[in-house]
């Protein structure tokens, strides 16, 4: 059986062709290459370091199609049964793809099938499953704003229950939606739910999108604890803007009496209660810049987990299996500068008096804390 693998470059040529190198010399079927830059540098820069391996096609669409139109320009030209879609900044093994295929063959009723994800190449966190959006989680999430009791006891909830659907000794579990940073699928169960992306679309909530028609045609979804893949993802400021319009546009695809109802979720957005998150930790509190320092704050204290959400959810956390510790200095590196909540515990093996703080990195160009927004 051919896989066909899909990578959507947007001026992240290095990412790119690293996430190429870790596919070797791919002899499963074609490595589909779309450079959305709009760069012409970058373009040819790709296009000389990839001319090379001729099991690779390379194309450059006239615009910025963004990633779902991008995937979908491969999923047409493809015959494969099976399409890999493969973030530039992810990074999977050959045979990891190949134990995701034999389990996905062997699960005729399965559409998809994505690996558990690393954060970092050591291993040492892993991303969460995702959940199915909708208005009610938006109610659900605005009405937690109320209790820091509630609020802190989901995401401990969510974090334990991730660990343990996530071990590595845990078998595929069902799950109602997968990400598409890394994402084996079933080509006649993606052209049987309408197709691969919706183009409308940009970036994000495009496998939201995927993963909710696939359920609705009577397909599964899966995730594979025992293969294992990495993305280093990064929460960028700049995605804010991104996420919220994709967001947008899948609520009113799919709940569009509720947007309606609620006035465009202005309803709903009145649930929360106001300026909660200063009221559960202190924002002004000085900035950290270093693994060191947030230690030093927190002496004795293992990080167990971490999210960019006041929420606390969704939280990258520590595997099972693997003892809790201090932010080491390649950890603190990755994180993007910003807000985090993390829960911390007093023991290594597991959760014990744990705790959520908030604390924020300091950009490299942070001026005094007195000088900052929150």
């Amino acid at each position: 059986m051919t896989i066909d693998v899909v990578i959507v470059n947007y001026r992240s040529a290095a990412d790119t062709l690293g996430s190429v190198a870790q596919l070797g010399s791919w002899q499963h079927g074609t490595v589909w290459v779309i450079d959305n830059s709009e760069d012409p540098s970058e373009a040819d820069h790709l296009k000389r370091a990839l001319q090379q391996h001729d099991w690779v096609r390379f194309l450059v669409p006239p615009r910025n199609l963004g990633f779902g139109q991008a995937c979908n320009l491969a999923f047409a030209q493809s015959v494969s049964p099976y399409f890999l879609l493969l973030n530039p900044d992810a990074r999977i093994a050959t045979d990891q793809i190949d134990r995701l295929r034999q389990t996905l063959e062997a699960m005729p009723d399965c559409a998809a099938i994505a690996p558990n994800m690393r954060w970092n190449a050591a291993g040492s966190f892993l991303i969460p499953l995702g959940s199915p959006q909708s208005p009610w989680e938006t109610v659900r999430d605005r009405l937690l704003t109320h209790s820091f009791g509630a609020a802190s006891a989901l995401a401990r909830w969510a974090v334990q229950d991730n660990r343990r659907r996530l071990d590595e000794l845990s078998p595929p579990a069902e799950v109602a939606m997968v990400s598409g940073a890394v994402l084996l699928l079933r080509r006649s169960a993606v052209l049987s739910a309408g197709g691969l992306f919706d183009p409308d679309y940009f970036m994000f909530f495009e496998d939201a999108d995927l993963s909710r028609r696939l359920r609705q045609t009577g397909w599964k979804l899966t995730v594979l604890p025992s293969a294992m893949a990495t993305h280093e993802y990064r929460h960028g400021a700049h995605k804010a803007a991104l996420m919220q319009a994709s967001q947008r546009v899948f609520l009113l695809k799919h709940h569009a009496r509720t947007v309606r109802w609620s006035r465009d979720m202005a309803w709903v957005e009145r649930l929360g209660r106001p300026g909660w998150p200063a009221q559960w930790f202190d924002l002004d509190e000085p900035v950290v810049d270093s693994a060191a320092a947030f230690q030093a704050r927190y002496p004795g204290w293992q990080v167990a987990a971490f999210s960019p959400s006041c929420l606390m959810r969704p939280a990258i956390f520590r595997p099972a299996g693997r003892d809790l510790a201090p932010l080491d200095d390649a950890e603190w590196a990755q994180l993007e500068p910003g807000h985090y909540t993390a829960l911390l515990s007093a023991d290594t093996k597991r959760l014990a008096n744990a705790r959520w703080v908030h604390f924020c990195k300091a950009a490299p160009s942070d001026g005094p804390a007195s000088e900052r927004p929150h």
